[in-house]
């Protein structure tokens, strides 16, 4: 469960950082 819920932070820092890479440009 521990893992899940480490992929999952990541995930969404990804998705964020993609996001505000995309609105930047």
């Amino acid at each position: 469960v521990a893992k899940t819920l480490i992929m999952s932070e990541w995930g969404s820092l990804l998705i964020l950082a993609a996001l505000g890479e995309s609105e930047a440009s």
